[in-house]
């Protein structure tokens, strides 16, 4: 009896796990098997990284999980490495331990009951509904990007009540500095963009004067006209010139300005001096 295809490549016994391309091809479970056999806590070096201690048997990933006196979140649960500013603006309540943890989940436990969730199915099933029957009729696509990276940001904008899209049916434009982003692979939407690090977007009026920089994060609604604008399809609409088209060239300088007939935008941005004495505020920074 032939092998179930689904099954059968396990991958080299001696594959390089750091290496994206291993798991392009399948899941390596011949070189974890050997690991779990032969050095079930093994030190992995990384050609471009620190290393990090892989951890394969399920009894000693479940000692590790509980025993957060010897190991700690603290520190990220990335493999990737980071700085310490860069670990402290992407922390989540999961790069916490006990009892800080704890406490943080209880704030939010409420709102992820069974019962809570099972409200959100109707609206998760039409917009996942309609994410497929814009995509499907494609044929071939690339799954990732026209459903990993869009159905999530959809789903979390009507969690917290977001419009996703503004007063005239287009999708806001948003960019956010690497530094005050979370996860930047998830989500990401056709309008959503970040920046590569906290001093990247200024904005300047309509004479090209600088009136904000380094802005942590900025909206954008292309207006009654919609410019530059994208659709809710994620297709961006033409037509954006002057500082219209600032706004809708993808790089990180903003135009800002008012009374203009040929502009407009509506432009929103976060003060960093207001996003600091917030996050002071939420206990996120000292």
């Amino acid at each position: 009896m032939a092998l179930n295809r689904l099954h059968a490549d396990l991958g080299d016994i001696d594959a390089d796990i750091t290496s994206h391309d291993t798991f392009v091809r399948c899941v390596p479970h011949l070189a974890f098997a050997r690991m779990r056999r032969e050095q079930p806590v093994a030190w992995v070096e990384e050609a471009d990284g620190d290393g990090f201690w892989a951890v394969t048997k399920h009894a000693d990933v479940s000692v590790v999980s509980r025993d957060f006196s010897r190991f700690t979140a603290s520190r990220g649960i990335r493999i990737e490495q980071m700085s310490d500013d860069e670990l402290e603006a992407r922390r989540t309540m999961m790069e916490f331990d006990p009892p800080e943890h704890a406490r943080l989940r209880r704030l939010v436990q409420p709102g992820f009951t069974p019962r809570v969730v099972a409200t959100y199915e109707s609206a998760f099933r039409f917009l996942t509904g309609h994410v497929l029957d814009t995509i499907l009729p494609l044929g071939e696509f690339d799954f990732v990007t026209e459903i990993s990276r869009e159905l999530p940001i959809r789903l979390l904008c009507r969690l917290l009540g977001v419009p996703e899209t503004d007063a005239w049916g287009r999708r806001f434009t948003y960019r956010v500095t690497l530094a005050s982003a979370d996860d930047p692979a998830a989500g990401a939407l056709s309008s959503f963009a970040l920046t590569g690090n906290i001093g990247d977007i200024t904005v300047n009026d309509g004479a090209g004067v600088a009136i904000a920089t380094s802005v942590p994060a900025i909206i954008v609604s292309h207006g009654k006209n919609g410019l530059g604008s994208f659709g809710p399809d994620g297709a961006q609409w033409g037509g954006a010139a002057g500082n219209e088209l600032e706004n809708a060239d993808n790089d990180t300088t903003f135009v800002s300005q008012i009374n203009a007939p040929t502009f407009d935008d509506l432009v929103v941005w976060i003060p960093p001096n207001l996003l600091k004495s917030r996050m002071v505020a939420a206990g996120r920074l000292p």
